[in-house]
């Protein structure tokens, strides 16, 4: 599915017997239900926890770029922990620009959020106290973003993450609610559109672009900062690029030099973003740009790196193409 991949079974027994399994949760506040009631039944045990009663506030967010996988039922997130679910992905022409954007509806469980629902006299006082904590941390740089994987290709859901400048955006209060999103392009979003990009024509093992595609993101950071350090650990780096890019044209049907070649720059990148760090702690104010280009990097040397891994498990990926 767009969020991954999702196994979950019972036992053998009912598996030849009955395709359909029931269970009692442990802890049942309230009243037993009245004879005649009606169950809703849900396609997995994670989306009946999410749609088990409780208020479900309505947001919208709209990417321009492509939102490949993302699927109603998906998960929102926020730090990493699910706070909803995407409940609908359309697609939208707009004539002033003669362009496409995706609007994507989420519904958020403000109970994730521990606000106290039981506190609000209606839905209204609810929303309102949602909205109010949602626009200070918009304010404050929240976005919403693609959740991406660097294994599977495409969207596996949407994070609301700190990605953005703060101050420059505000909650949109029409109906439903607009939740900004980060914007493409440039920054962390776009290096990881970029990333992802190249993950999903994987099958022909790109190597020269996800060289190109770190490259790019070293040299914004030697614009950035002029540092001696930095710039042998960019050159590191810029070396171990180019390595890539022979050895991919010499040897591809030898997966030792290119998985070789992609831990070096694996490593020459967590150099270069180590020293950036360092830099980033010392300096007199806040490096906004900096800071996201660190992000980036580290990033990028984590996938560099599980694709070496992934070579040297399947060395036959270097021929066939990585498997979908």
């Amino acid at each position: 599915t767009g969020s991954g991949v999702s196994m979950g079974g019972a036992s053998l027994a009912s598996l030849i017997n009955a395709p359909i399994e029931f269970y009692t949760p442990e802890v049942l506040p309230g009243p037993p239900a009245a004879n005649g009631s009606r169950f809703a039944l849900y396609d997995s045990q994670s989306a009946a926890e999410a749609g088990a009663g409780g208020p479900q506030l309505t947001y919208v967010t709209y990417f321009a770029g492509p939102v490949r996988g993302l699927a109603p039922g998906t998960p929102v997130q926020m730090k990493g922990v699910p706070v909803g679910r995407v409940s609908d992905v359309r697609l939208r022409y707009i004539p002033q620009s003669a362009t496409l954007e995706t609007p994507v509806t989420i519904r958020i469980d403000p109970r994730k959020l521990q606000l106290p629902v039981s506190d609000f006299a209606t839905i209204v006082d609810l929303r309102a106290a949602m909205n109010d904590a949602l626009q200070k941390l918009v304010y404050k740089g929240m976005r919403a973003t693609l959740a991406s994987s660097l294994v599977l290709p495409g969207a596996s859901g949407v994070s609301l993450e700190m990605v953005g400048r703060p101050g420059t955006a505000h909650l949109v209060m029409t109906e439903p609610p607009i939740i900004p999103a980060a914007s493409g392009g440039a920054g962390i979003e776009g290096a990881l559109t970029s990333l992802n990009q190249v993950a999903a024509r994987i099958q022909n093992l790109p190597l020269e672009e996800i060289a190109g595609h770190l490259r790019s993101t070293a040299a914004r950071m030697d614009t950035l900062v002029n540092d001696p350090a930095l710039r042998q650990s960019l050159q590191s780096l810029n070396r171990s690029l180019a390595e890539i890019e022979k050895v991919a044209v010499l040897t591809r049907e030898n997966v030792g030099p290119i998985t070789q070649s992609l831990r070096n720059a694996a490593t020459a990148a967590e150099t270069a973003a180590g020293r950036a760090n360092q830099l980033l702690a010392t300096a007199p104010q806040q490096n906004y740009d900096l800071g996201q280009l660190i992000k980036e990097l580290t990033r990028a040397a984590d996938a560099v790196r599980a694709l070496a891994e992934y070579l040297t498990e399947n060395p036959d990926a270097v021929l066939k193409g990585r498997g979908k």
